[in-house]
């Protein structure tokens, strides 16, 4: 009996789906595996999300670095909070339309 393996990726970011989407359809393409993906097509407000967490009151200078933030670009960190949350669908549309 041969084991199937199915990945399914999740893409939330404006910056994953810009540039990380491409170089990784393009390794799975070379490795011949297949892999669907599903988009959040909304403003990338990831800033937020990340400001939700941290406890009530906690001092701005002390707030733990979050968990993500050694492969998330600073960029992101802020949208959605100090940056305007830039629209993941109508700006990358030709990205997520794209087909291996």
């Amino acid at each position: 009996m041969s084991t199937r393996l199915a990945l399914k990726i999740d893409v939330d970011t404006d910056r994953g789906t810009r540039l990380g989407v491409p170089n990784l359809l393009a390794e799975l393409c070379a490795a011949e595996v297949p892999a669907t993906f599903l988009f959040s097509l909304g403003p990338d407000q990831t800033g937020r999300a990340i400001t939700a967490r941290l406890p009530a009151g906690f001092p701005a200078e002390g707030r733990p670095a979050p968990a993500s933030s050694s492969s998330t670009g600073v960029r992101t960190l802020l949208n959605g909070t100090l940056l305007p949350a830039p629209h993941i669908g109508r700006r990358n549309e030709a990205v997520i339309r794209q087909r291996a």
